[in-house]
């Protein structure tokens, strides 16, 4: 997560295994926060999306 005032990060960086589409997501070591990350791939226009979630959930 990141600070918006002061633009640094806050807590420890977070890594998780994940396919190239679909979705993943990982807990704080907390569990208070969620990262979750959804790609949508559209294979007309060769393009695809992705949304990236964080959620306080404690």
């Amino acid at each position: 997560m990141v600070n918006t005032v002061t633009g640094t990060q806050i807590g420890k960086t977070l890594a998780f295994a994940g396919g190239n589409y679909g979705s993943s997501s990982v807990f704080s070591p907390d569990r208070a926060h969620a990262l979750i990350v959804t790609t949508q791939a559209n294979w007309l226009s060769l393009t695809s999306t992705a949304r990236v979630s964080i959620l306080k959930i404690a």
